[in-house]
């Protein structure tokens, strides 16, 4: 965040990260504490011009979460728009982040041959959940349809929060167009598009975590105003107790 906010807008940043309602993933034997750390110190040693830090990093993005191999278009859109300004040793420096990318994705599908007999059998696993590729915004209809059948407290979770923070993403896409640089805004959109391209929108508040240039775009309106800051701290944190007291009960909470 201090790469390119001031330091009270940074600090912001990163609190408005750590009490997001799905934040609590970050505490709990789920992938997104690594994919999230991997990811962002991807970006991090790569704008900084530590290719070797960056390129692990990113072996670690795109091995730990198959949404990692996102970066990869999204680093391609970086360098063609400054592919005149890189120095050779830039260049290279940029093919080894590639390669570390590439080589995280085949680790991940050598793994899921290696173990069930199918490259990708994670996207067969996926289809077990009713999750599938679709036009953007089905699973809206898929879940709003399905709202009768639930119980009251899977009506919440899984229609309306999900139906929710999906459809935020997209105001929040074109915030973060305007705030932030090519490399961000290309890894948000493919991000988004993943999420809702879905027919089943089954965690977009989780999946939403992971997307860092949201809260670097929002900090510094958000630093502005106390109030501003106690009115996010209170919706954020309140959806995160409830979220987190339903994985404590052993109820789907994303």
């Amino acid at each position: 965040a201090r790469l390119d906010l001031k330091e009270e807008e940074a600090q912001v940043a990163v609190i408005l990260f750590a009490v997001f309602p799905t934040a609590y993933f970050l505490s709990v034997p789920y992938m997104e504490t690594v994919y999230c750390a991997a990811s962002v110190a991807c970006v991090y040693y790569l704008r900084s011009e530590k290719f070797g830090a960056a390129a692990v990093a990113g072996f670690l993005t795109s091995s730990s979460r198959l949404p990692g191999m996102l970066l990869i278009p999204a680093l391609g859109l970086y360098w063609w728009s400054r592919r005149r300004e890189w120095t050779r040793r830039q260049r290279l420096g940029f093919c080894l982040v590639g390669a570390g990318l590439v080589l995280g994705l085949l680790l991940f599908l050598g793994l899921n041959r290696y173990y069930y007999g199918s490259w990708f059998y994670y996207l067969e696993h996926q289809k077990k959940w009713g999750v599938h590729i679709s036009w953007p915004f089905h699973g809206a209809w898929n879940a709003w349809a399905a709202y009768p059948g639930w119980k009251i407290h899977d009506r919440m979770a899984l229609s309306v929060f999900g139906v929710l923070f999906a459809v935020l993403a997209v105001p929040g896409l074109w915030l973060v167009s305007r705030a932030r640089g090519i490399l961000d805004f290309s890894y948000a959109l493919f991000s988004v598009l993943l999420i809702v391209c879905s027919d089943f929108w089954l965690s977009p508040p989780r999946f939403l975590l992971a997307v860092y240039p949201f809260f670097l775009a929002i900090a510094p309106w958000i630093s502005r105003s106390p109030i501003r800051l106690a009115g996010y701290l209170f919706c954020s944190g309140s959806l995160f107790a409830v979220f987190f007291a339903r994985y404590l009960g052993a109820a789907w909470a994303y």
